[in-house]
């Protein structure tokens, strides 16, 4: 599909093709001539989050993140998104986190969370704290320290670190290739897990390989 073709079935309300240009924007895409732009991405991911998707909540999150604008990102990605279902320790302090967040107490929705995360490996916390691991403002940066989270989560069985263990694998913040063939792996298992936009992006890491294979 061309860069065109996309833009006009994204145009028309197509899920898939809003969150492909989405993506696509947010880390830039070779085959499709897309050079990041955050700000184009962020566009994409709020058409996404009014259509009820929670990946455009979590793009938005990810681009407040960015920005350093907590109230904002709060207000952006805590909106439509709902409380865990669940009475597990774990589930009380996430969800109590969340609570904090809205309030604004930015200090004890950390506390929360770590705890969640750390004292009782709660997936969904943990794969928040590696999240957090890009806001130096909250968690100072550290790429390997955001990888063993989100790889922590993922085998843990959570579909949405799964998918952003696999774009981290894909294509690093400076463009390069970590391991496509682990990006392969994870993307498939976020997809065996039920997260169905994954489809597109293993459909254009598996032929990123191949274009790799190419060349060699």
């Amino acid at each position: 599909m061309t860069l065109n073709e996309l833009i006009n079935k994204a145009n028309e309300g197509d899920p898939q093709s809003i969150y492909d240009l989405a993506a696509s924007y947010e880390y830039g895409d070779e085959e499709l001539e897309i050079d990041v732009d955050y700000e184009k991405a962020h566009e994409y991911y709020e058409k996404l989050s009014e259509l009820g998707y929670k990946e455009g909540n979590e793009g938005c999150f990810r681009y407040f993140f960015r920005q350093g604008h907590m109230s904002k990102c709060a207000a952006k990605f805590f909106e439509l998104r709902e409380k865990l279902v669940g009475d597990t320790e774990g589930d009380k302090l996430y969800n109590a986190a969340i609570d904090e967040l809205e309030n604004k107490n930015y200090e004890k929705m950390f506390n929360l969370l770590k705890s969640a995360a750390f004292d009782f490996e709660h997936p969904m916390s943990i794969y928040k704290f590696a999240l957090m691991c890009g806001c130096d403002e909250i968690v100072k940066y550290n790429f390997n320290h955001e990888m063993e989270l989100l790889e922590k989560a993922a085998e843990k069985g959570l579909a949405e670190a799964m998918f952003r263990l696999a774009l981290n694998y894909e294509q690093s913040d400076d463009g390069t290739i970590i391991d496509i063939d682990l990006a392969i792996k994870w993307y498939e298992k976020a997809i065996e897990a039920g997260y169905t936009n994954a489809k597109g992006n293993l459909k254009k890491a598996l032929k990123k390989k191949e274009q790799m294979q190419d060349e060699e």
